[in-house]
């Protein structure tokens, strides 16, 4: 019950996030652009803007590939396998990815107090603001690895 709260919160979490992220990146691009080649003068913090949302925007969508399984599979193998292999195959897939996130989240939360003297070129904002979204999408990968372990033992 608890991990299914927590897949809902992260559902929510991870479609806000996705939209607002792409939203920013779509505007400092598009903006970037214009003022560089139609206005002659560039954004120099757009680039910078841009960089990090981009960041983000492959964590966030890395999470949101884990929660609907879209994650790179070679169908090839997988369908010429028994199914009994097949669900033990995926839970194995499972847990080293589970502690793979693990492993990402301990790291980048080690990571975020070294960066915190650090500040953006252009921007002046701490650079971890930026980096904060690693630990943040671990965790979340983690509860959806958690959800499909869960399903996939429940099932068979």
């Amino acid at each position: 019950m608890i991990i299914r709260n927590l897949v809902k919160l992260s559902d929510f979490l991870i479609s806000t996030l996705i939209v607002i992220v792409s939203i920013i990146l779509l505007a400092t691009v598009s903006s970037g652009v214009f003022f560089r080649y139609v206005i002659k003068k560039p954004l120099l913090w757009a680039n910078e803007i841009a960089t990090f949302a981009l960041i983000w925007w492959v964590f966030i969508g890395t999470a949101f590939a884990i929660r609907k399984k879209k994650h790179i599979s070679v169908e090839f193998f997988k369908s010429r396998l028994s199914t009994r292999f097949v669900t033990w195959l995926d839970l194995l897939i499972y847990f080293i990815l589970t502690l793979y996130c693990f492993i990402l989240t301990y790291y980048s939360i080690n990571l975020l107090p070294r960066v915190y003297v650090q500040v953006a070129s252009f921007t002046r904002v701490p650079v971890t603001w930026f980096y904060i979204i690693i630990p943040i999408c671990s965790l979340i990968m983690i509860v959806y690895l958690f959800d499909l372990i869960i399903n996939l033992i429940t099932k068979n």
